[in-house]
């Protein structure tokens, strides 16, 4: 390439000069000669730099300077090309007209071409192609059944997902619900227990309505007192109602109509002796009534009063004991006609409130033994169970008493004859034992000294 624009740059200054005289000379000689060296300078420089790639790719190269321009490769014989191809009047070597061929661009032919050529890649290894593609077959396979399994998973998934918020949804309205039934409940409770409240008060109000119906003792004694009056209207003196046993106007043992601090007269019997005037509050002497009796009855009392065996009731005792000092004797006689006694200095019971508890009972002196401590204890009937034992005492023993543990004495008991074999009779632990059923007993109170309604 070099050369032809070397050979084009001497046609076109030869040409030029050629115009540019005004005479029309030749060009100098000097000036061809100057253009022809520089051109096989140039053609040599080519030459040098593509043997000193040979060299390079064969292990050889001539760098120095000072062998740059006298070195050739064997065997290299450049070959000069004369001027010419028509260029003006001929010349040197074929004249001017034509381009300077130079040295060749290659080194001659020689038995050893592909000593100038590239070094040529080593071929790749061998392999087993079908191997290579059997093992890509098999992953393929691999991948495409893990693809499979991912996608099972996660259709598994996707139902598993689309259940729990079925089942979420579920929950949820069962919880709303729920909500509901126990916002529901609520309301009826509430609505229970206003009802609760409105029954309590009425059955607060049937209690004190029941209570202050007479049953049938009252009603009997009411009608007996009516019958009493009937007949007083015939005797004289007869319906003369005293304060008290204790009233100077009684002047013998017998039954009247006492006042005093009773809500209205009630019929007992006053006795005359042992030293007073006492009343009657209990009295059994044949079985004739019936003793093993429910809590209301000895509340308010039974029996005939008209000199017969009767319980005064526990309520008039109350009331009785509550508005003075009292004093408690009781009698006994066993089947052999043997006679003792028991007298407390000091007696007195609660109300209904505290189940009648025995409040005092103090100063005993007497020759049947002290078979009542129980001091402190409250009333019991087989329908109130009132005494310390772990079984109603009332009930084993078949009567009413104020019971520890079923205590040493029970004279609200069966009326038995003499000995028995359980304790149901009426016994005093202190006289005869447990197990032997007196056959009277009495008991009586008054009013302690100084004490009175006078």
């Amino acid at each position: 390439m070099r050369r032809f624009v070397l050979g084009l740059t001497l046609s076109l200054v030869l040409t030029t000069a050629h115009f540019a005289s005004p005479d029309g000379d030749k060009v100098p000689q000097d000036v061809v000669e100057e253009i022809k060296a520089s051109d096989d300078k140039s053609a040599d420089d080519d030459d040098l730099r593509r043997y000193n790639y040979y060299n390079v790719v064969h292990g050889e190269q001539h760098s120095s300077e000072s062998e740059e321009h006298n070195y050739r490769p064997p065997n290299f014989a450049p070959q000069k090309i004369g001027y010419g191809g028509g260029g003006y009047g001929g010349g040197y070597d074929g004249g001017y007209g034509g381009g300077y061929a130079g040295y060749p661009t290659r080194p001659p032919p020689s038995n050893h071409d592909s000593d100038y050529d590239f070094p040529k890649p080593k071929p790749p290894p061998k392999c087993n192609c079908q191997d290579i593609i059997t093992q890509i077959d098999d992953l393929d396979e691999k991948i495409i059944k893990s693809l499979l399994d991912l996608e099972i998973k996660a259709d598994s998934i996707q139902s598993d997902v689309a259940h729990i918020h079925k089942e979420t949804e579920k929950v949820a309205f069962i919880s709303s619900q729920t909500q509901l039934v126990a916002n529901a409940v609520d309301n009826q409770l509430s609505i229970v227990r206003q009802n609760l409240t409105i029954i309590e008060s009425d059955v607060s109000e049937l209690t004190e309505f029941q209570q202050n119906i007479p049953d049938k003792t009252y009603l009997t004694e009411a009608l007996f007192g009516l019958k009493c009056s009937y007949e007083r209207k015939d005797k004289k003196g007869d319906d003369k109602i005293y304060a008290s046993c204790d009233d100077p106007n009684i002047k013998k043992t017998g039954s009247y109509w006492v006042k005093a601090n009773f809500f209205k007269p009630v019929k007992v019997i006053c006795m005359l002796d042992y030293g007073g005037r006492w009343m009657v509050i209990q009295n059994r002497f044949d079985g004739g009534v019936d003793f093993y009796r429910p809590w209301r009855e000895y509340k308010y009392g039974f029996g005939n009063n008209e000199g017969g065996e009767y319980w005064l009731g526990l309520e008039r005792i109350y009331q009785l004991t509550s508005a003075g000092s009292y004093e408690l004797m009781i009698l006994l006689e066993d089947f052999n006609k043997s006679h003792v006694y028991a007298k407390y200095d000091q007696f007195a019971i609660a109300d209904e409130n505290d189940q009648y508890k025995l409040v005092k009972l103090k100063g005993f002196v007497g020759t049947a033994g002290n078979s009542f401590d129980a001091e402190g204890m409250r009333f019991s009937t087989y329908d109130y169970d009132n005494d310390k034992f772990d079984q109603n005492c009332a009930a084993i023993m078949h009567g009413a008493w104020w019971y520890k543990s079923c205590g040493d004495s029970n004279l609200n008991g069966l009326y038995l004859s003499g000995p028995t074999l359980e304790k149901t009779g009426i016994y005093w632990k202190t006289f005869q034992g447990h197990n032997y059923s007196l056959k009277k007993t009495r008991m009586m109170i008054r009013l302690r000294q100084g004490s009175g309604y006078f």
